[in-house]
């Protein structure tokens, strides 16, 4: 059942909730999917997966209250992974985040840590 489970994880991955006007309730389930595909990408230690996904889950869901966090944990996985300026995109966007002043000021550390 898990390889199931990865497959619709991986199709919902492409339906993205900006692209069909979804309300918050889907946008949320969706959200909340494709984070549990991440974390098991993480598990598994395929951390380039892992941090796209939790940067797709953030940059797709601009009203979402995990935005910034999802997009930190992106940038940091993607880091791992060793694609930086997918990460940098990823820690510029949460820093932008004005929900989450937690995440965005990580983000903005980790930015200047980065870029200097």
């Amino acid at each position: 059942m898990n390889d199931s489970k990865k497959k619709a994880q991986n199709f919902l991955m492409k339906i993205k909730p900006t692209k069909v006007n979804a309300d918050t309730a889907v946008t949320n389930l969706w959200a909340k999917e494709i984070l549990n595909l991440a974390e098991n990408y993480r598990q598994e230690n395929n951390y380039l997966e892992a941090g796209r996904a939790y940067a797709l889950t953030g940059s797709e869901s601009s009203n979402w209250e995990g935005r910034a966090e999802a997009l930190y944990k992106g940038g940091l996985l993607l880091y791992r992974a060793g694609r930086r300026e997918e990460a940098l995109k990823a820690f510029r966007q949460a820093s932008e985040d004005g929900n989450n002043l937690l995440y965005a000021e990580l983000a903005k550390k980790r930015l200047d840590q980065l870029e200097n």
